[in-house]
This record gives structure tokens, sequence and C-alpha cells, in this order.
């Protein structure tokens, strides 16, 4: 019993910190008490995360790779997603944990093949397939406020307050801060390449007087955040290289975003976390690309 209640609290709080790319308890629970600033995104979070670690067993699925805390990153996003289009849905958001399990599980295993991270399309897939299935509530999204600021220093503040709060889709910039501090006080690395990630966002956005709801309203922040995140712990631990490269795979997502936004929108869906997703799946693929070509010739 004690045995299992230290893999569920394991499992379960570093499923949180595995958000910003740490296995770290502490960082996890603390995050975990930030969400509960919002208590039913708290409990449709920690009924995906749940039913993330009931669902791995029943498909025997490796349980030290599942005390990583990684393979409850997905589940967390999914419970997330259902807070966002219908808010206190645990039954679905018990159900969405699960689902975003078993994607996991599968596309790790097609993707292992050819060393690529599953990242966030276990997420998207499971979102997508309950959106389609349960239509939501029209103006269930959270409403934020959009408009820029007079002040350029409270805009770009804003803007990049947004993107960390969009990481656990909270509404407010103090909880953008708050998560901003975390993560300078467990990888300031980190921090940084989130910091020059976003900023370039910000810029974006000020120059070309687009508003701020794409980052706010519609929750997109979160892509730049794991942009940088994913570019420091997945394709490079050269820290001056991360650097020089981050804003160019920013950019990069940004032009995604900026073309899928308005195609899914017409859908009455929404593109989620796909621009980080392709993003940095290319940014692999083009890493690996010598050894991807000796699989393929391998096979043939």
């Amino acid at each position: 019993m004690k045995q299992s209640f230290n893999y569920f609290f394991t499992v379960f709080f570093r499923s949180y910190s595995q958000l910003f790319f740490e296995s770290n308890i502490t960082y996890g629970i603390l995050i975990f008490l930030l969400t509960l600033t919002s208590p039913y995104l708290a409990l449709n979070a920690a009924f995906a995360i749940t039913a993330s670690i009931l669902t791995a067993p029943v498909f025997k699925f490796n349980s030290k790779l599942m005390m990583s805390g990684e393979f409850g990153v997905n589940p967390f996003l999914s419970g997330g997603a259902i807070y966002l289009f219908y808010h206190n849905n645990f039954i679905l958001a018990f159900f969405s944990g699960a689902i975003a399990m078993f994607f996991t599980m599968v596309i790790t295993n097609l993707f292992r093949a050819y060393k690529l991270p599953f990242l966030s399309f276990p997420f998207i897939i499971t979102s997508f397939l309950l959106l389609l299935l349960f239509k939501p509530q029209i103006g269930s999204i959270p409403v934020i406020e959009t408009a820029f600021k007079t002040n350029f220093i409270l805009t770009f503040f804003t803007i990049i307050s947004h993107c960390f709060s969009a990481m656990c889709f909270l509404t407010n910039w103090w909880q953008g801060l708050a998560l901003a501090i975390l993560l300078i006080i467990f990888n300031v690395k980190s921090f940084i390449n989130v910091v020059v990630a976003v900023s370039v966002v910000a810029i974006v956005l000020i120059f070309f007087n687009f508003g701020n709801h794409l980052i706010s309203f519609y929750f997109y922040g979160f892509n730049f955040v794991l942009v940088a995140l994913a570019f420091q712990h997945l394709i490079s631990s050269n820290y001056n290289y991360t650097l020089i490269l981050i804003p160019v795979l920013t950019s990069f997502s940004l032009i995604l975003l900026f073309f899928l936004h308005p195609m899914f929108n017409n859908l009455s869906l929404s593109a989620f976390s796909i621009p980080f997703s392709i993003a940095v799946l290319l940014a692999k693929i083009i890493q690996n690309t010598n050894s991807i070509q000796k699989i393929v010739w391998k096979k043939e």
C-alpha cells in the first residue's frame, strides 16, 4: 500500500513539473498549489492525471517510465482543455486523461524507431476527438482583457506573463508571474530561454499591432514557452547555440499559429499546441536526418 501511494504521489506531482521539462516533486507540488487558485482547473487536471496513472498498468506500460512524470503532461493538458471548453466536467476530464495516456503510449511506440519525442500530439488528438464528440458551450472560454496597454513596458510584461500562465490554463498575470518565479528558482537557464522566445512573440505582436488576444484569450502562449524548453532539453544542450536558434524556432511557430488559428477557428476547433509540436518535431527530424536515412535504407 505504501509503495502504491509513493508511486502515485511521485508520478502525480512530477507530471506537473514536467510541464517545464523538470522531474522534481517539490516543483510539481508548488505548481499544483498554484493551480488551486483556479479550483475547477485544479480538479479537472488532477482527475486527468489520476486517470492516466490508473490507465498505464491496464496496458502494462512500464512503471519506471511513468515515474519520470513526462507521460502525465499530455493528460494534464487534456484536463486543462476540458476546463477551458467545459469548465467543470470532471467526468469528461477523467476520460480525457485516460484517452491522452492511451495515445501517448501509441505515439511513443510509433516514434521510438525514429528517435522522436511524442511532444503534445496525444493532447491534440484527444482534444480534437472530444471537441468533435461533445460540442462545448458557446462562450465557455474565460474572457481576458485583450486590449493593448498604453505603455509599451506594461504591454510587453502582460504578453510574457500570459504566456507563462497559459502553461497551466490560468488566466491572471500574477499567476504567470508566479510560474516565471518558480522557473527561475528551479532552472535559471530555462527561464532565460523562455524569456528570449516569448520576447520575440511580444515584439512581433506589439510591432504589428496584432493585440494580445492570441496569447491570452486562446491560451496559445504556451506554444512559445514549450518551444524554448523543448529546444533546450530535447534538441541541444549547447547554451549559446540554443540562445541563437530559439528565436528562429519561435518565429516559425508564430507563423504557423497565424496560419493555423483562423483555419481551426472556422472549424470550431483550436490550434492548441500544434505550432509547438510541428516546429520542434521538424527541428528534431533535421537533427536526426542521418540516423533516419540509415533506418529507412536498412528497411528497404
